[in-house]
């Protein structure tokens, strides 16, 4: 039998819901680099607009008009990656965005890198507006043109209403004289001015996935309100723990969000349901069929009262929609006693009319990656493979898919160049770079800033010479003076070493090759330039309050040699040895080790009672007894995790103080009830913290029910 593919599903739940439909949103962000890689994920824009095309063509044979296709991207599409340094690739950029029918931006840090006279250029020949709302640019010499909100598709037809904000770390990185406010004093401005206009609302961001988290508090009463992110390259997940819910794509098209926006679903039915009790309670009677009808539709939204009105008079399916039989989508429908309690009805009550109604999503969403896309059109290729034609230039005398060298057999994974690793601890990627320096160096210490590294994914086992330009992109990182070669004092070196391990989660943090441990005299260092002078990073200021004197004067005196990080890799790619380190992180907090010894106890009690989805609430229980006790099991590896679990839990600071506490003969009630609240408080936080963890979300588990079971027992808990 044949299985529905994701994208043939998108296609018939826009017939199925042709009646209700009010848009069909695309949502990308974080889009610097153009071409398809299959190895990566990447589908490539031109498959990318084929599949939007196709939406779009479906669309509009479904529904008798095209305008119901709404593309939005949440910013980072001139930058950071080589297409983005040449005219001719930004200028690429641009032209795919608009065949991709881009409707809305937000802009991102990295729209500024080349400078905002040049954005100002390009975005003058973008067929997509701007929305901005929490930055002024009004100052700039060149005018880029920006909105507060929007409504679309029109004014006088308003169904979605739409506004853009970044966080304060991102509006430094636009590095221009501009004015900033804080996003949740923009946003509430927002839902004062469009609550009524429109029944959907969707905010576009470009910020850290925690400034996300934090500004949907002031969205909490903007009904059928979604958060589309950007900035954040490794989200795919839909974060629903409270309202709004918050969306993000990983970078570079990896994923694609789809996403249906229906009309009569479940919050214009709770209005509807809410309008029922209070016509009752306020006349003293059921609304009766015909004649109360408009009363009870009063102050819905007229899409909505548009489906509700079908329902009542009509038997055209459009309206009655179906019931999908094992499909993720069936609706259930609501009986008359959602309306009214009472047993006993007038044959005319309205309930009775209502009644069958399907109680449906208010949007469904689906998330496409690299096979769900269609087939890409010539015009699109071309356009792509002139602007990556732009960009292969330097180094004439080599290919692009020249193989630097291969790891595939050292490696037991992808190599790790993603920032969020990159910047917070060694690793394989990293380090094998900083060797090539060191040996191109031949040198005793090589320091290399995570910052200098681009690509922010994981890279082949066989890297080619793409893959390394792709990730050392900006000029001042590929030249000749890219890496310093000069003598230092171990204490200095010792110095910067420890300043840059203090700056870990920042392009500050050091990726280190070294010999041994030094303890004294002097040392022969290859460093990237730029933190010999640059002041962003801080190394400079290490290095000039250890000296006593002028910086560059003292690089003149120390300065051995220097050279490109790229030439660096080409000659000792095949020499290092390769390092392995751990795929993740160590845990720096209570919530992730909890949730890792979570999944480590799933795998193994998986193991050795497989999983069977007919079986899962038979599972789940047989899982929480298990986790809930400390009795034996007949695996000692699965006991082991199991008992470390909730004596870890037990370990926390407060929680052992009152268990103490407890067991001794004391008889102050009152200091027993101090200690017992500083103890559930403790817990209580790390239960919100694993909770809203992106483990949670990107694993699809609810971790925190885990905790609830493992810390069944400690007196007090729950009780």
């Amino acid at each position: 039998m044949h299985s529905e593919s994701k994208f043939d599903a998108i296609l018939k739940r826009i017939e199925d819901f042709r009646g209700r439909l009010i848009a069909v949103v695309v949502h990308v962000n974080d889009t610097y680099l153009l071409d398809e890689r299959k190895g990566q994920g990447f589908p490539g824009f031109p498959r990318v607009i084929a599949t939007v095309k196709k939406l779009r063509e479906h669309t509009k044979k479904i529904m008798g008009r095209d305008d119901r296709i709404l593309v939005v991207h949440s910013g980072d599409f001139l930058g950071p990656s080589r297409t983005g340094t040449t005219k001719e690739g930004r200028q690429a950029m641009i032209k795919l965005l608009n065949n991709l029918g881009v409707n809305y931006c937000v802009l991102g840090n990295h729209e500024f890198d080349y400078g905002p006279d040049k954005l100002a250029d390009h975005l003058k020949k973008a067929k997509f507006k701007v929305l901005l709302s929490n930055v002024d640019l009004s100052s700039l010499p060149k005018k880029i043109k920006l909105q507060k909100l929007a409504i679309w598709p029109s004014t006088t037809d308003p169904l979605v209403a739409l506004t853009g904000v970044v966080s304060r770390s991102v509006f430094e990185g636009f590095k221009v004289k501009s004015q900033f406010t804080e996003p949740k004093a923009e946003l509430s401005d927002f839902v004062s001015r469009t609550k009524d206009k429109a029944p959907f609302h969707i905010v576009l961001t470009h910020a850290d996935r925690s400034d996300d988290r934090e500004l949907r508090e002031v969205l909490s009463d903007s009904p059928r309100t979604y958060v589309l992110g950007g900035h954040d390259h490794d989200i795919h997940w839909c974060e629903n723990d409270t309202y709004p819910v918050l969306m993000k794509n990983m970078a570079n098209l990896q994923t694609v969000r789809v996403g249906l926006l229906l009309a009569g679903g479940d919050r214009a039915l709770n209005e509807l349901g809410q309008n029922y009790r209070n016509f009752k309670r306020t006349h003293e009677h059921e609304p009766s069929y015909p004649s109360d009808v408009e009363a009870v539709l009063k102050g819905l939204h007229e899409c909505d009262k548009v489906i509700f009105r079908a329902w009542l008079t009509s038997d055209d399916p459009l309206y009655k929609v179906r019931q999908y039989k094992n499909s993720e989508y069936t609706s259930p429908t609501l009986n008359y006693s959602y309306f009214s309690d009472e047993d006993d009805l007038p044959k005319d009550a309205l309930a009775y009319k209502l009644h069958g109604i399907p109680f449906t999503s208010d949007a469904l969403f689906w998330v496409l990656r690299i096979d769900d896309h269609q087939p890409a059109a010539v015009k699109d290729i071309k356009i792509v493979q002139k602007a990556v034609a732009s960009v292969q230039l330097g180094l004439k005398d080599k290919s692009e898919e020249q193989e630097i060298c291969d790891l595939s057999g050292k490696a037991e994974y992808e190599l790790e160049g993603r920032e969020e690793y990159l910047r917070s601890m060694p690793t394989d990627f990293g380090v094998f770079v900083a060797e090539c320096v060191k040996l191109e160096g031949a040198a005793d210490v090589a320091i290399v800033h995570s910052g200098i590294f681009r690509c922010d994914w994981q890279l082949p086992k066989k890297l080619c010479l793409r893959d390394i330009r792709d990730t050392f992109l900006y000029p001042i990182y590929d030249n000749e003076a890219a890496i310093t070669v000069l003598t230092m004092n171990v204490d200095l070196v010792n110095a910067l070493l420890q300043h840059g391990i203090e700056r870990a989660g920042s392009g500050a943090f050091p990726q280190i090759a070294r010999t041994e441990i030094l303890s004294s005299g002097n040392a022969r260092v290859a460093i990237t330039s730029h933190l010999l002078t640059s002041k962003q990073d801080g190394y400079s200021r290490i290095i000039s309050s250890y000296l006593g004197e002028e910086v560059e004067t003292w690089i003149e005196k120390q300065r051995i040699k220097q050279f490109s990080i790229i030439h660096a890799i080409i000659e000792n790619g095949n020499k290092v040895d390769y390092k392995a380190f751990p795929h993740m992180p160590s845990p720096s907090d209570s919530a992730t080790k909890f949730i890792i010894l979570i999944k480590e106890l799933m795998k193994l009690y998986e193991e050795e009672f497989p999983y069977r989805v007919e079986k899962h609430n038979e599972w789940n229980q047989s899982l929480k007894k298990f986790l809930s006790t400390d009795a034996d099991s007949i695996d000692d590896k699965l006991q082991c995790v199991r008992n470390e679990i909730r004596t870890f839990l037990r370990s926390l600071p407060k929680v052992k103080a009152y268990d103490s506490l407890v067991q001794s003969t004391h008889e102050n009630t009152e200091i027993e009830s101090e200690v017992r609240s500083h103890a559930m408080k403790e817990l209580q936080l790390l239960r919100s913290q694993v909770a809203q963890h992106r483990m949670r979300f990107a694993d699809g588990l609810d971790y925190h029910k885990h905790f609830d079971w493992a810390a069944n027992g400690i007196a007090g808990w729950l009780d």
